[in-house]
C-alpha cells in the first residue's frame, strides 16, 4: 500500500492468505478444522453486516423517494438566517438521518442537497464535508440502525446491550465535542488542504 502497488482490499487478501499459510505451516492440528470454523465466523460476521446495511439502504431509499430530504432542508432553512443556528440544525438533521441510513446514500443523497445552503451561509465545501463526516460517523453508531455498532459488536462478540452503554459515553464526550469542534472551528478542516496547496 505504501509503494502503491496493491489497493487496500488487495493488500488485506494478501495479509489474510500470508496468515493461513504461516498457521498450515507452523499449527498442522489446527489445519482443517480451524479453517472450517473460520470460513464460519466470516460468513456470519458478513452476513450479519450484510443484513443490516440492506434494511439502512432499503428505509433511505423511501425516505428519498418520498421527499423528506428535500422537504427538511427547505425547513431547516426558513428556520432561521443564523449561520450558527443553521450549523446545529444541519448538525442535529445528519445524525438523525445517520441513524437510519447508511454513510454513502446520506453523502450521495442528502448532503449535496444542503450545498446551496451552506454557500449561502459561507461554508466551505471541504469544511462541509468534515461536517457531514462527523455527523453520519455519530449517527451510524446510534440506534435503531447502528451499523457500525452492531459490526463491532459482532467481531467481538459482545452484547449489544452491554456496548451501548460505553458507545453512548464516548459519542457524548468525545465524538461530539469533535463534531462541535469541526463545526466551528473550519481552520480544522482547512488547515492541512492549505498547507498542501491543494484547496
Amino acid at each position: 500500500m505504501r509503494n502503491s502497488c496493491c489497493y487496500p482490499d488487495r493488500s488485506g487478501s494478501r495479509s489474510l492468505c500470508r496468515g493461513d499459510l504461516h498457521r498450515f505451516l507452523h499449527l498442522p492440528r489446527l489445519r482443517f478444522r480451524g479453517l472450517w470454523n473460520s470460513f464460519v465466523e466470516a460468513g456470519e460476521n458478513t452476513g450479519t453486516i450484510i443484513f443490516v446495511l440492506l434494511f439502512s439502504f432499503m428505509i433511505g431509499r423511501v425516505m428519498v423517494a418520498e421527499g423528506m430530504p428535500q422537504d427538511l432542508t427547505r425547513a431547516v432553512a426558513a428556520l432561521s438566517e443564523s449561520r450558527i443556528l443553521i450549523l446545529h440544525l444541519v448538525n442535529a438533521f445528519l445524525i438523525f438521518v445517520g441513524t437510519i441510513m447508511d454513510d454513502l446514500s446520506v453523502a450521495v443523497v442528502i448532503a449535496p442537497l444542503f450545498m446551496p445552503l451552506m454557500f449561502d451561509v459561507g461554508v466551505d465545501p471541504v469544511h462541509f464535508g468534515s461536517i457531514v463526516a462527523c455527523s453520519v460517523v455519530i449517527g451510524a453508531n446510534n440506534p435503531p440502525v447502528a451499523p457500525i455498532l452492531y459490526m463491532a459488536c459482532r467481531i467481538g462478540k459482545v452484547s449489544i446491550h452491554h456496548a451501548i452503554t460505553p458507545a453512548l459515553q464516548m459519542i457524548f464526550f468525545v465524538a461530539l465535542p469533535i463534531m462541535i469542534a469541526v463545526t466551528f472551528v473550519p481552520a480544522l478542516s482547512l488547515a492541512l488542504p492549505r498547507m498542501l496547496g491543494v484547496h
